[in-house]
């Protein structure tokens, strides 16, 4: 399988936060694993309770409201950055 690569890096500016995005070689917008926590003012938790289900939304009361579309939506992406570095982020439409 190929590896999706940067073509883009850069910062996002939503109200007062500044989040780290890329746009990767297949024209998919990614917005950093991490930046997603901060844009959901959600401290960064390693462990989840569901498969497949990224810890900032992994709380069994949301569960309810996550369709099959939006589990296809809230995939990990990995991809490399500009200097070959192994990054990891979601697509920006889940925010």
């Amino acid at each position: 399988m190929k590896k999706l690569k940067a073509i883009f890096e850069g910062k996002l500016k939503i109200g007062d936060l500044e989040l780290n995005v890329a746009v990767l070689d297949d024209k998919t917008r990614i917005v950093k694993t991490s930046d997603v926590f901060k844009a959901l003012d959600r401290p960064v938790r390693g462990t989840t309770r569901i498969m497949e289900i990224p810890t900032f939304m992994d709380a069994k009361n949301l569960q309810p409201f996550i369709s099959d579309d939006l589990r296809n939506a809230i995939k990990k992406v990995r991809y490399l950055d500009k200097n070959q570095k192994e990054q990891q982020g979601y697509n920006a439409k889940i925010l």
